[in-house]
């Protein structure tokens, strides 16, 4: 019986921390769209970044993707324009479609650069933007 109450203060102590969360990234997001309209890019990509992962969601990662298109780094815009494409779809968004139009206007200007490396060379330490890239093989 006593484990009740401590479940209930637990399921209490979640839901007043979620909701926490969700203001804190409404304010990062809010941060985000102010300052890409003064076009200060890297701060808005950061802010939205923020607020994306204390509250994920298809309509932050768009933010998120039209920011870095907005700054020219296309190859960022694009993968947040396609994970947002697949966050719509998983949730049957109406939007999905739209997205898959971003998708397919911007993937022709992403710039692409191959590298062949020989038989068995170790593609490990590759990196993009900083970032370990598993799809490197």
């Amino acid at each position: 019986m006593k484990t009740l109450p401590v479940t209930l203060v637990l399921a209490l102590v979640a839901s007043t921390a979620l909701a926490g969360d969700k203001d804190k990234a409404d304010t990062l997001f809010k941060r985000g769209k102010k300052l890409m309209e003064e076009k200060k890019y890297a701060e808005a990509c950061e802010e939205f970044e923020h607020s994306m992962k204390l509250d994920p969601g298809s309509g932050t990662e768009l933010n998120i993707a039209r920011c870095y298109q907005e700054w020219g780094k296309l190859g960022r815009a694009l993968r947040s324009y396609q994970a947002a494409e697949k966050m719509a779809k998983d949730a049957n968004d109406s939007r999905a479609d739209k997205i898959d139009g971003l998708v397919t206007e911007l993937d022709p200007q992403v710039p692409r650069l191959t590298i062949h490396l020989p038989a068995g060379a170790s593609t490990a330490g590759i990196t993009i933007d900083g970032t370990p890239d598993d799809s490197v093989a």
